[in-house]
C-alpha cells in the first residue's frame, strides 16, 4: 500500500497533535507539578500525624480531629492542582473538587498516596499524548512541555482553532 502523501484518497496537510490546545497542555503540566509537590507535603503531614499520635495516648476524639485536620489540609492543597488537571483534561470544575476531596479523605489512611500516583500517571499519559517525551520513572520536564507548546502555537500563529493548515501560497 502506498504512503498517505502519494495516495489521492488522503489530504496532504500536516496533522497536529490530536489531543487539545496549548492551554490545555500547559494546564496539565501545571496541575502535574502542583500535585507532585502536594504529594510530598502530604507524605510529611502523614508522617507527622503518625508521630503525633504515637507520642500521646490518643482517644477517638483526638484521632478524629487529627484525621479531619489532615484531610482538610490535603484537600485545600490539592484543589489548585486538581483544578488545573481538570482544565487540561477538559472536564468540569466539579470533577476537580471531587478529586481534591477524595485525595484529602484518603491521605490520612495512606490510600491517598496510591490516588496521587494514579492521578499523576494519568496526567503523564495525557501529556505524552501531545508528543512530550517522558523521562525516567515517567517524569516529564517543563522544558519539553514548553517546546511542544511553542511548536503548537507557532504552527497556528498563536491561535488554536483546530489542526494547522499549511500556507500553500496564492491560488489562481
Amino acid at each position: 500500500m502506498g504512503s498517505e502523501s502519494s495516495d489521492p484518497r488522503y489530504a496532504s496537510y500536516p496533522r497536529g497533535p490530536a489531543k487539545g490546545t496549548p492551554d490545555q497542555l500547559e494546564a496539565l503540566a501545571d496541575g502535574y507539578y502542583s500535585l507532585s509537590k502536594v504529594c510530598l507535603v502530604s507524605a510529611v503531614i502523614f508522617l507527622l500525624e503518625l508521630i503525633l499520635l504515637g507520642l500521646i495516648d490518643p482517644t477517638i476524639l483526638i484521632v478524629g480531629v487529627v484525621y479531619a485536620l489532615t484531610a482538610f489540609i490535603v484537600t485545600w492543597l490539592s484543589l489548585d492542582g486538581c483544578t488545573k488537571l481538570a482544565k487540561g483534561f477538559g472536564e468540569p470544575a466539579s470533577n476537580a473538587i471531587a478529586a481534591a476531596i477524595l485525595l484529602g479523605i484518603a491521605t490520612p489512611l495512606f490510600v491517598g498516596f496510591f490516588q496521587f500516583a494514579v492521578t499523576l500517571q494519568k496526567a503523564v499519559a495525557e501529556i505524552e499524548g501531545y508528543g512530550v517525551r517522558k523521562r525516567f520513572l515517567s517524569l516529564v520536564r517543563r522544558e519539553d512541555i514548553a517546546a511542544v507548546v511553542g511548536k503548537m502555537r507557532a504552527a497556528t500563529n498563536g491561535r488554536f482553532d483546530g489542526p494547522p493548515v499549511p500556507n500553500t501560497g496564492p491560488t489562481t
